[in-house]
């Protein structure tokens, strides 16, 4: 029987391998070590090897960009060391935060929020946004956002971002 994903699925499968951890992955009939389970035409991406990029004190990991062959969703593995933050920038497709570890401030629009771990943030699309590692240790969080999404600063100039490549 032909299975039909939707993009949750889709997405939800993207998390699912990132819960399998970073060793090199051997699949077996489409089980994981972990129990994770895949569709059989998915990809696998070892973290192992994943590049990190800094700026300003922050690191980002790619987990499934369109390099790497995701066709809808972009997730990267993000930690802000203590005082770091985002630029403001505002994205053509919503971004979502969803944060492991760690405590901060989110300016969303014109309104300011504090969170802590374990949560996660819905900034809408077209809405400029801007968070702060407001804690006394590094955060953790994936982020979510569309394929190639245009990124653009508080000037309205398009961001080009190395990572995205």
């Amino acid at each position: 029987m032909k299975q039909v994903f939707s993009r949750f699925s889709l997405f939800l499968m993207s998390f699912a391998m990132l819960a399998c951890g970073s060793a090199a992955i051997q699949a077996e009939e489409g089980i994981l070590p972990g129990g994770c389970v895949i569709h059989p035409a998915g990809k696998i991406i070892s973290h192992s090897d994943l590049k990190t990029y800094t700026f300003n004190g922050n690191s980002l990991q790619g987990i499934a960009t369109g390099a790497m062959g995701s066709k809808e969703f972009e997730i990267w593995r993000s930690s802000w060391e203590v005082g770091g933050a985002t630029p403001k920038h505002t994205h053509e497709t919503e971004e979502i935060f969803i944060f492991l570890k760690g405590k901060g401030r989110a300016i969303i629009g014109d309104e300011e929020f504090y969170f802590e771990a374990p949560c996660t943030i819905i900034c809408p699309a077209h809405v400029p946004h801007q968070l702060f590692n407001a804690g006394d240790e590094p955060t953790d969080s994936i982020l979510v956002l569309g394929v190639g999404s245009k990124i653009v600063d508080a000037n309205g100039k398009e961001m080009k971002l190395p990572w995205r490549n």
